[in-house]
């Protein structure tokens, strides 16, 4: 981040807490949601039509329409009846 922005790591750490980042190359946010999801589902020993609904909370989804949430909703085959959408927010 120093190399973009003239701060240093110090810098910011004391400010936000924010001791690393990360940059995804070849992914994009929809790609991480659904390898959150189907993670998520195992760990809870879930089925996608075990669920209601899909939220996402992004500040940068990979396009403008559809959602994340409509897009990890198809990847795991939910339901047709699912409510599915994303929640936009920056800090």
């Amino acid at each position: 981040m120093a190399k973009i922005v003239d701060t240093n790591h110090e810098w910011i750490h004391s400010r936000s807490g924010i001791s690393s980042r990360h940059f995804a190359t070849e992914e994009n946010t929809h790609d991480l949601a659904i390898q959150a999801a189907k993670i998520a589902l195992n760990d809870a020993d879930l089925n996608a039509s075990d669920l209601d609904a899909i939220l996402v909370a992004t500040f940068t989804p990979s396009e403008i329409t559809p959602s994340v949430a409509c897009r990890v909703a198809d990847a795991l085959e939910a339901r047709d009846d699912i409510l599915a959408y994303d929640l936009n927010g920056a800090c």
